[in-house]
């Protein structure tokens, strides 16, 4: 992220001259905030995303203009591809960029999505 916001080739603050916008999300920073540990239900992830998304449509008129088709987010937690499954316009419309690209799970659609290889984050306190 560091490196793709101080390329000045990609990235613009004029969203009129945008392709792609970038949805910071991570379903790792839900999992830690939202999950309840051992309790098996993740239901409550997703709804958290749908109810963002809903509060980035209100506010943003960039994301109405294409139903967030122009739109792309990276989910490579194990949970990623199932806390992106509402709001509908989410699943359907924006690019989903997984580490889990299992097209017979429904979620993940070839032709538009992208696969991401897995990798270990590094940090100071791992390296």
């Amino acid at each position: 992220m560091k490196q793709r916001e101080q390329n000045r080739q990609f990235v613009t603050r004029n969203p009129e001259k945008v392709h792609l916008f970038y949805l910071p999300y991570s379903a790792r920073q839900l999992e830690l905030a939202i999950y309840i540990p051992d309790s098996h239900n993740i239901r409550p992830l997703p709804i958290y995303l749908r109810n963002h998304m809903n509060y980035l449509a209100a506010k943003y008129a960039f994301w109405n203009r294409t139903h967030g088709s122009d739109h792309f987010l990276v989910a490579c937690h194990h949970w990623g591809p199932y806390t992106v499954t509402t709001p509908k316009e989410l699943t359907i419309n924006t690019i989903k960029v997984l580490c889990n690209a299992d097209v017979s799970e429904g979620i993940f659609k070839a032709g538009k999505d992208v696969s991401l290889p897995e990798t270990t984050i590094r940090t100071a306190v791992n390296l």
